[in-house]
């Protein structure tokens, strides 16, 4: 050995010696050179390069590839992101897409793009509160999108809010004035908030833009028939089917023809034209459900039942079907309730009816808690399923099987967040805290500020040493990347698990450091501050807030609400005017702005107000059980109690557990004499575990309820509110 060394330093000389130096310099600096910013940053030029030339010859598993290499070497890069969410969605793969979108809008929330994409893809799964919400913050990015205020608007408008859909709908035709959809929208959003003339208007407003579209005439001939003129109605009709024969137009005019003679009560000619319809297209949702409801109005419900469990078979996936189907099981042979549901499928063209109050509940429900509703599970299509049948065999403990699903992912999803993270919550669930985080720390690298991801962390660092450790773990992730705020607020919640509530708030304040540009250090310390009972301190560090971010919406309206859960209705008043001034478009904030003026003490200024706010409200049925609560109310309020008794009924069936609508409704029982109805409201309201303002009030009231006939047991019950 001694003899080779000394061979080769006699041979190697100087010059060998200094080359056989750099060769070694060289090996050990490589790997550290071409992982440098400016090398990496090279690198994803080329990928996005050879990505942008593999789209040009259209070829899109290449360029999938490239674009995953780029995010793999940056994962912040915004248009590589947005490309690949674009083309999984070209190549079919919509769940893929969501997730791509999902951590755009994590990365970069000042970018609409993402919240648009991921929006839309929530509106075609079936939900519709959550994608509003992500809208909103498109929408405050890019305040002239004509195609985020057209979702948004068929979003209001499925949930019953016409006057937002309105107000959403005249944006959009602002933004693009040749667009035939933003104008059909103003065409339906129109007449239902402000009557068959105001959509009239809006139609006659449109063709003059963009032509004699049937999507403008469909709709046209409906509010033509609403006013009495079926025979124009249906001449409209007839042109619209000769001069689009065979197209979906006209399939759809004629569907209208038969809604128009509907309306004139022509049921003979309607089942003869139904019958004709459905030979041509046996499996046309919209003819089947008619058909199946006009028989049940003649007293055949059992056998419109069957019709339908049939056509389900054929179209599962139909809503409209269900829809029918839901709705004629509960009425059976109610002919009123029959009467509701073809009057509503009568006005098809003019937008379907609001969703039922259940469904935007269980959605609404969902997200009560802001950073448990951040760090939920939301995961889209297919990879929920496969997400579900892992828990099954997790809590089984059918380890074998849990680990095929998620070998399945790996094969199925390769380089994506979704299975490394199916990888290490199985290893958390074995019991093997560091092979979980090996897995989700590698999930974090595809998604680097996924809340869903960091919250597994959390707990695998909580299992491994506590959860003061996992505060700490937490606390280096918001160090190393400022921007996520969601590592700082889940260390605050785990330092409070470890009951240490000064590491935690110091933990939060951190956050102003860290992001001193963003206002979400602020909003979050006044949750936390909310969450501890310190109403004050939060008051205190939201107008710190607002002091440096003047227009901060989320600040405003934590603000707004704390003010008036504590009784100071008028400050709750003027932050609301203020938001309205510049966002008139949040047409729930003047749903809030409007309970609170119903309830001040009346005078001439607050009651010109209340009933202007309540003109403009007036054709809306929201879907959400609290709004109609509000509107009702307001209605009550302004004079009208017959309408209002109908919405408050309304939320009273669509949220028995809250005790506001409840207590309302008693009001107007109180008023109307009716003493019964007024303490079983009452009742109800009491007996809810939820809080409310006038509990008290109620108990007052409750107690008094035996004299309930007396002049002062009446009058009290007009009180509620003010």
């Amino acid at each position: 050995m001694f003899r080779a060394i000394a061979f080769i330093r006699d041979r190697l000389k100087l010059r060998g010696w200094i080359a056989l130096c750099l060769i070694l310099a060289t090996a050990v600096g490589l790997p550290r050179a071409l992982s440098s910013r400016f090398v990496s940053q090279r690198r994803v030029a080329l990928s996005l390069k050879r990505a942008r030339a593999h789209l040009v010859a259209h070829e899109l598993d290449q360029a999938r590839s490239e674009l995953r290499a780029a995010l793999r070497l940056q994962p912040g890069n915004a248009d590589a992101r947005y490309q690949l969410a674009n083309i999984e969605l070209g190549l079919g793969n919509w769940e893929l897409a969501f997730l791509e979108f999902q951590s755009l809008t994590e990365l970069h929330p000042d970018s609409p793009d993402g919240w648009i994409g991921l929006a839309d893809l929530m509106v075609k799964s079936g939900l519709l509160e959550a994608p509003e919400a992500a809208l909103d913050k498109a929408i405050a990015a890019a305040p002239k999108r004509a195609d985020a205020h057209s979702l948004r608007g068929e979003i209001r408008f499925r949930l019953g809010r016409y006057h937002g859909a309105h107000l959403d709908a005249r944006a959009a035709v602002e933004a693009a004035p040749k667009d035939v959809a933003c104008w059909a929208l103003l065409v339906r959003s129109a007449a239902r908030s402000q009557g068959a003339d105001a959509g009239i208007e809006a139609v006659n407003r449109g063709i003059a833009a963009v032509g004699q579209d049937p999507a403008l005439l469909l709709p046209l001939a409906s509010l033509l028939a609403e006013r009495g003129s079926a025979r124009d109605a249906s001449n409209l009709l007839e042109e619209i089917v000769s001069a689009h024969s065979g197209s979906g137009a006209a399939w759809n005019a004629q569907l209208g023809l038969v809604r128009v003679k509907l309306l004139a009560g022509d049921r003979e000619a309607v089942h003869k034209q139904l019958d004709a319809l459905l030979l041509q297209r046996p499996a046309d949702e919209e003819a089947l459900a008619l058909r199946a409801v006009l028989d049940a109005g003649g007293g055949r419900a059992e056998a419109s039942l069957a019709r339908l469990d049939a056509a389900l078979e054929l179209l599962p996936k139909s809503r409209t079907l269900r829809d029918a189907h839901a709705r004629l099981q509960s009425a059976r042979n109610d002919p009123a309730a029959i009467a509701a549901l073809l009057g509503e499928l009568i006005r098809r063209d003019l937008g379907p009816a609001p969703v039922p109050p259940s469904r935007v509940r269980a959605e609404a429900q969902s997200g009560r808690d802001k950073l448990g509703a951040l760090a939920r599970e939301h995961w889209p299509g297919r990879l929920a399923q496969m997400r579900q049948a892992l828990e099954v065999h997790m809590r089984q403990q059918s380890w074998t099987a849990a680990q095929r699903i998620v070998e399945s992912a790996r094969r199925t999803y390769p380089d994506t967040t979704f299975a490394a993270f199916l990888a290490g919550i199985l290893e958390l669930a074995r019991g093997d805290a560091d092979e979980a985080e090996k897995y989700l720390s590698e999930a974090l690298k595809s998604a680097p500020r996924s809340p869903v991801v960091a919250t597994a962390l959390a707990k695998t660092w909580s299992r491994k040493k506590g959860a003061a450790f996992a505060g700490e773990r937490l606390m280096r992730l918001a160090e190393r990347d400022p921007g996520f705020a969601f590592a700082r607020a889940m260390a605050a919640r785990a330092y409070m698990d470890a009951r240490d509530p000064i590491q935690a708030e110091a933990a939060l304040r951190r956050g102003l450091v860290l992001q001193p540009d963003s206002p979400l250090p602020y909003q979050h310390l006044a949750d936390h501050y909310l969450d501890v009972d310190r109403a004050t301190d939060a008051l205190s560090i939201l107008q710190q807030g607002l002091d440096r971010f003047p227009q901060a919406l989320d600040l405003q309206m934590t603000l707004a609400q704390i003010s008036a859960d504590l009784g100071k209705a008028n400050e709750a008043i003027r932050i609301y005017d203020d938001v309205l001034s510049r966002r008139p478009d949040l047409d729930v904030v003047e749903y809030k702005l409007a309970t609170l003026v119903a309830s001040q003490v009346e005078d001439g200024a607050s009651s010109q107000r209340l009933l202007q706010v309540a003109q403009r409200l007036q054709s809306d049925l929201p879907s959400d059980p609290l709004l109609l609560d509000g509107l009702g109310w307001v209605r009550y309020r302004a004079g009208d109690a017959i309408r209002a008794r109908a919405l408050l009924q309304a939320a009273v069936n669509g949220a028995p557990d809250e005790p506001g609508p409840h207590f309302h409704l008693a009001a107007i029982y109180a008023r109307e004499r009716k003493a019964d109805l007024a303490r079983s409201e009452l009742k109800a309201a009491l007996d809810s575990k939820r809080p409310f303002p006038e509990r008290l009030e109620a108990m007052r009231l409750l107690r008094g309820s035996s004299s309930a006939a007396s002049p002062n047991g009446t009058a009290s019950a007009t009180s509620p509110g003010q």
